[in-house]
């Protein structure tokens, strides 16, 4: 499981938290956690760090916005999650077009739903979202 917040550094030296609220002011966002295990991708190209925020960018017209990423060590020593925040206004839309970016497009020669997971991120607590037969996310 990803951590389940980014901290920054305040110019005293402290560690703070980073989300999309702190990001987007005047407007409430949802913080979204996309992760990719690349042993499970046919193509694991690290340019997936920059083409999957950019691809439901464009799809959600600025509805899904990429707010970063990292890299995180699994705990049976496989290679690194691809970890991928994203900010959204609208939940329900996001999550229908997340749907259909990862069971139905190709990114960079990758199908990417055998290798994803995503989380909603509520301060420090990470919930796993399923997705169900009828395509539809559950918590």
């Amino acid at each position: 499981m990803p951590r389940a917040f980014r901290l920054s550094y305040a110019d005293d030296g402290s560690r703070r938290f980073i989300g999309c609220n702190t990001l987007e002011l005047g407007l409430y966002m949802t913080d979204l956690v996309l992760t990719l295990k690349p042993q499970l991708l046919h193509n694991p190209d690290l340019d997936l760090r920059y083409a999957i925020p950019d691809i439901l960018a464009s799809r959600s017209h600025g509805n899904i916005q990429g707010a970063g990423f990292d890299y995180e060590e699994q705990e049976d020593g496989a290679a690194a999650l691809l970890t991928i925040f994203l900010c959204v206004s609208d939940l329900p839309a996001a999550l229908s077009i997340i749907s259909a970016v990862l069971y139905s497009e190709t990114v960079l020669e990758n199908q990417l739903a055998p290798a994803a997971a995503l989380y909603l991120q509520e301060g420090a607590q990470l919930t796993l979202l399923n997705l169900g037969d009828e395509k539809t996310w559950t918590l």
